[in-house]
């Protein structure tokens, strides 16, 4: 089994991969692999790294940000346990840069597989962009605004007159823009700051108020902050659609749907495993990925894990067409399509 990581070189300008094996640290990767994957910059937190699960038939997948308890510990635990495996299946698991990201990857039929949240699923499906989701992780979006104490943010209503963190285009910016509005909450009254993503740094910096993010960084940003941080979640205010789903290409569903359905059922077995061992699973990530730490880990899924669906994992059509209609009114997509075109629940483990 082998696990890519990649680590700071010692100076905060960008990130060199290894390869290890059991019996230690191998060696540097070279030429057009190190090339391909680029120079990053990141907060000391976060690790990027590529995970392969050897066991057969050689598929990708593509994460909607760097790999920690908050985007990759169900692919993991399915990888570890053997799941993967046990379906027939080399799964090799990729950092990502954004769900935004992730989509054009899966669309241009980069990776096999990719994971990105209905609200971008829904803007590159308007624009043609030919991938459909298979699977609902989050049954509710874990959208949330992170607050300083000293800001005195402690409700919705105290956001006017403050300054926001915000990183524009991105699903975290129209998600918040949307629960602004459906709290009645002029966004003409509060200051926008632009700030790299994630923003975590600017706002324990006290470079701005308020950041609007998701609620597995609430255990990072806390890990961080010298203060006390206001968490306001979306869906204490009105907030009812998906979070990020299991992505493919209308290529792979034409030709490959059996594939598909191997790994969806042993990422559902991931799933199940994380939610009853989430000690475990902190485990195993600190293992695989030694940068993480593991108390923020254990944090992050005890944050992340309710989000979750609990057993159902198809997609409703009557959220999915709510989303676009959130999205549209809101201005983020030209027009509506038929909800059918953003998924299929016909590869979903029952």
């Amino acid at each position: 089994m082998l696990v890519t990581l990649c680590y700071p070189d010692g100076e905060p300008k960008g990130l060199i991969p290894f390869v290890v094996s059991k019996k230690g640290w191998v060696a540097p990767m070279r030429g057009r692999i190190r090339r391909a994957l680029g120079i990053l910059l990141v907060l000391p937190v976060l690790v990027a790294t590529a995970y392969t699960a050897q066991a057969g038939e050689k598929v990708s997948l593509r994460l909607n940000w760097l790999a920690d308890a908050g985007v990759v510990p169900h692919y993991l635990a399915a990888a570890k346990k053997g799941f993967y495996a046990e379906e027939g299946l080399e799964v090799e698991i990729l950092r990502g840069t954004g769900s935004g990201d992730a989509v054009k990857l899966i669309g241009a039929g980069q990776n096999t597989f990719g994971q990105a949240d209905a609200v971008s699923i829904i803007q590159a499906r308007v624009l043609d962009v030919p991938v459909k989701a298979v699977m609902a992780v989050d049954a509710q979006n874990p959208f949330v605004i992170l607050a300083t104490k000293k800001s005195g943010i402690k409700k919705l209503q105290d956001l006017a007159g403050h300054t926001a963190g915000v990183v524009p285009g991105g699903s975290p910016y129209w998600i918040y823009k949307a629960v602004l509005k459906m709290n009645n909450i002029d966004a003409g009254k509060i200051r926008e700051a632009t700030v790299p993503p994630p923003g975590y740094a600017q706002l324990v910096q006290g470079l701005v108020d308020f950041i609007n993010t998701f609620d597995n960084a609430t255990a990072i940003v806390r890990s961080m902050a010298p203060e006390e941080i206001t968490v306001l979640r979306g869906v204490d205010h009105g907030l009812d659609i998906y979070g990020v789903m299991v992505i493919v290409n209308e290529r792979t569903i034409r030709d490959k749907p059996e594939t598909i359905r191997r790994f969806l059922r042993a990422t559902k077995k991931g799933m199940d495993y994380t939610r009853e061992h989430p000690e475990d699973l902190a485990d195993m990530l600190v293992e695989a990925y030694p940068a993480l730490k593991r108390p923020v880990q254990l944090g992050i899924l005890r944050h992340w894990i309710p989000y979750w669906v609990k057993s159902d994992n198809t997609i409703s059509a009557d959220r999915m067409a709510k989303t676009q209609e959130l999205l549209f009114t809101q201005g983020v997509i030209p027009r509506t399509v038929d909800v059918r075109a953003f998924f299929t629940n016909d590869f979903v483990p029952r």
